[in-house]
């Protein structure tokens, strides 16, 4: 059965490989490891099935590399520029090759990995299985880049982390990692500073210490291997190989880059559903230059070119830990504020949406953790150009199957396919089911075009393409002629198969109702369907945990409540921007454009009446029966209950326009203790910009009142460029409730395909 099409549902998705990457400086220190935990590691995340690939480390040593991507781009849409942290392990890879053969290559392997770019991170956790995790940069991260001749200034990474997990807290901003330089004195400084020869005197035997560390540490890893390491394969990845060659050289040079990717299994917690071990090429096809860093520290024979690496620890992020770093001195760091209340929150006055902490021990953490202070060994520079390919599935298995080396799927087994956690088991994506108390939403129903006499039209194109042409056994139908923009809100999260913390926050999607052809919508046990094609959340765990368990299609953006203009210069009259929404959009798909934060939606209420004359009309219990046209969404007293339901899919590595794995997810979503109120329509006015990437209106066939194509004269409302799609709601209310969900009840494979499982399984994993 060959892969399924990976259809482009919205008109946006980042661009498949191959990649090609202009103008990347990167910043080496490497840190010197042990081998034997290097090997440890390799063993739990890549050598899962020894007989078909095994890796061993090359060197003692983890490069730690700071990069800035000048221009990302891939065949289409456009392009990105990034920043990257990472930790990266040589390898001597030994697999077979196409006639069967056993060969070794140089490989390199990355388990912890940074990004400041949204986009890159999403491409590449789902296409190639890279562990990218989003980062903030203090300062700005390419004042290293673009300038490696003077040096550096000292550098912060922070991501976000819960500060005790498992313990009801939100995920924070932390420092992860600090790279520091030590100022030594100058011999040629008025008055003269003597302090200089002891500087030397100290900078030298530090060096050789370091050299005596450094050969203590290859002769463990030759009596681990039973031979010295293969270092002839790095030698033609040094710059400005071989000697005498041009500083900018054209080179053919190649290594390939291992990846584990994987997915979770919705319904087995630390389980997964689907694993492989992709290998892609990466080509060095122009080098600029290269040097080492700290010279004038380096010349007085300190190997660390005076720079500090200070490692931050946490439990989800176990670096030092995972790869055996060798750790000069540990410290006792001092976290970064987390602000009162952090551990649990309790409202203030009724209406009022202002947290305010517990008082007492509840809300005291001093946020203290260990820092690892390391000395990196000879760090340098390279500016070059690259070209990332299209990856190959070494071997792949799933919960059903076993390991397999081609497109055909494994024997059955009934052997459990754990998640693996070598690089850390925290921020792994979260299964449900799900509780999220104390939820606001938000609705605005936007009139959608609808064909007659059965005439197709965009909203059930949509669904046809995405959802009906996967499977055959029924047919979904959009549901009246409404499509529900929908803001959400969490006061927290519950999970009872890893309560983590509070990891959802805020939330905006357009959700379509659905049901399936033919059935008797009065008949007892009927279900509404509901989809969302387009989502957006400010929280990097949701939009993972979403994607990767659920299917959701979650993009990351910034969603801004803006302040209010009732003190502003314009009066309390003045219209008042609700909600905006910003996302990294392609200005023009295809055309080469870098992606840019661009505003997609605005809402915004309008304030042309006195206030006194708007009423708000409550909604008991029995009105929700009757709330939607008098539709029965088989709400129960005080309970509203529908179904979701979701294509959960990856694209392949080797074929990017192909799905890897694909799945229908069905699941529940409940609300209980419901209030609510109605809203005035008319004080409304949804704002969608129009780009290319992102044709919300068009997918959909929202009606418009009217499309702006300048700057409006009315304040409150973004103009950047791009003409506005000007909408009002046919209907508007809120509600606070409590959201019990599953997300998952029940799952329907449709690639790979499912297969019995064995009956038993002997000692070397053969089925019987």
């Amino acid at each position: 059965m060959p892969r399924p099409i990976y259809h482009n549902l919205t008109g946006f998705e980042p661009s498949p490989p191959p990649f090609t990457f202009y103008d990347v400086t990167s910043r080496v220190f490497p840190l010197r490891a042990s081998p034997r935990r290097l090997q440890s590691f390799c063993d739990r995340y890549l050598n899962l099935e020894p007989e078909i690939s095994y890796c061993r480390p090359l060197a003692p040593v983890v490069l730690l590399c700071i990069l800035n991507y000048g221009h990302l781009g891939g065949d289409s849409v456009g392009w990105i520029a990034q920043n990257e942290v990472l930790f990266t392990l040589l390898l001597d890879w030994w697999h077979l090759d196409e006639n069967g053969e056993e060969v070794s290559e140089l490989a390199t392997v990355t388990p912890f990995l940074y990004v400041d770019d949204p986009l890159s991170q999403t491409t590449g956790r789902e296409v190639y299985g890279w562990p990218k995790i989003k980062a903030w940069f203090e300062p700005d991260i390419t004042t290293w880049g673009g300038d490696v001749v003077s040096r550096p200034r000292p550098i912060r990474m922070s991501t976000l982390v819960f500060p005790q997990a498992y313990e009801g807290q939100r995920p924070q901003r932390r420092t992860l990692l600090e790279i520091g330089i030590q100022p030594l004195s100058g011999l040629t400084a008025l008055p003269p500073d003597f302090r200089f020869f002891s500087d030397t005197v100290w900078c030298a035997s530090r060096g050789i210490g370091e050299i005596f560390r450094m050969a203590r540490d290859w002769g463990e890893m030759a009596l681990m291997l039973g031979a010295p390491p293969n270092l002839l394969s790095l030698l033609p990845s040094i710059p400005g190989w071989p000697p005498g060659s041009d500083r900018t050289q054209r080179v053919d040079l190649a290594y390939k880059i291992l990846t584990l990717k994987q997915f979770p299994n919705p319904g087995v917690r630390r389980e997964a559903c689907y694993q492989a071990l992709i290998s892609s090429p990466m080509e060095v096809t122009r080098y600029r230059g290269w040097g080492l860093l700290g010279e004038p520290t380096l010349l007085r024979g300190d190997t660390s070119g005076g720079f500090v690496v200070r490692l931050h620890r946490y439990p989800e992020l176990p670096i030092v830990d995972a790869l055996g770093l060798d750790v000069e001195r540990w410290e006792e760091a001092e976290g970064e504020p987390a602000g009162r209340g952090s551990r649990g929150v309790t409202r203030g006055p009724v209406g009022n949406q202002v947290l305010s902490p517990f008082e007492g021990a509840l809300a005291d953490d001093d946020g203290r953790h260990g820092v690892a202070v390391i000395r990196p060994m000879m760090p340098f520079w390279l500016d070059s150009d690259l070209v990332y390919g299209k990856g190959e599935t070494v071997f792949w298995r799933t919960t059903h199957t076993d390991w397999s080396t081609d497109e055909a799927p494994g024997p059955p087994t009934r052997e459990p396919l754990p998640y693996n956690t070598a690089n850390g088991d925290v921020l792994i994506p979260l299964q449900g089911p799900f509780s999220f108390l104390d939820i606001t939403l938000r609705v605005l129903a936007l009139e959608i075009e609808r064909g007659e006499n059965g005439e197709s039209f965009p909203a059930q194109d949509l669904v046809d393409a995405h959802l009906n042409a996967v499977q055959d056994e029924y047919r979904l139908e959009v549901v009246g002629k409404h499509v529900f923009l929908v803001g959400t809100s969490y006061e927290s999260t519950e999970s009872e198969s890893n309560d983590i913390g509070w990891w959802a926050d805020r939330e905006v999607g357009f959700w379509i109702l659905l049901k399936k052809a033919g059935e008797d919508e009065t008949a007892d046990g009927f279900k509404y369907y509901l989809t969302s094609p387009f989502l957006f959340g400010n929280s990097d765990f949701a939009a993972l945990t979403l994607r990767e368990t659920l299917g959701l299609p979650v993009l990351q953006a910034e969603i801004e409540s803006p302040p209010d203009a009732w003190m502003g210069h314009c009066g309390p009259h003045s219209d008042r921007p609700h909600l905006r929404v910003s996302t990294p959009i392609f200005p023009a798909v295809t055309s080469d454009q870098q992606a840019r934060t661009r505003t997609l939606l605005e809402v915004v209420e309008l304030t042309e009446r006195d206030d006194t004359a708007i009423e708000t009309d409550d909604i008991p219990p029995e009105r929700w029966r009757t709330l939607y046209r008098g539709m029965d969404f088989g709400a129960d007293e005080n309970e509203l209950w529908a179904r979701s339901i979701f294509l959960r899919r990856f694209r392949d590595a080797g074929e990017p326009d192909r799905a890897c794995f694909q799945s229908l997810l069905e699941g529940s979503l409940g609300l209980t203790r419901i209030d609510g109120h109605l809203l005035d329509k008319d004080r409304y006015e949804v704002r969608i910009h129009h780009h290319s990437s992102h044709p919300v209106v068009e997918k959909l066939g929202l009606r418009y009142a009217r499309l702006e194509r300048r700057p409006s004269d009315r304040p409150g409302r973004a103009w950047e460029g791009r003409p506005v799609y000007v909408l009002h709601p046919g209907f508007a209310f809120w509600i606070t409730a409590d959201l019990e969900t599953g997300l998952y009840d029940e799952e329907t494979p449709l690639y790979p395909p499912p297969r019995a499982h064995a009956t038993t399984r002997n000692d070397s994993g053969a089925s019987r």
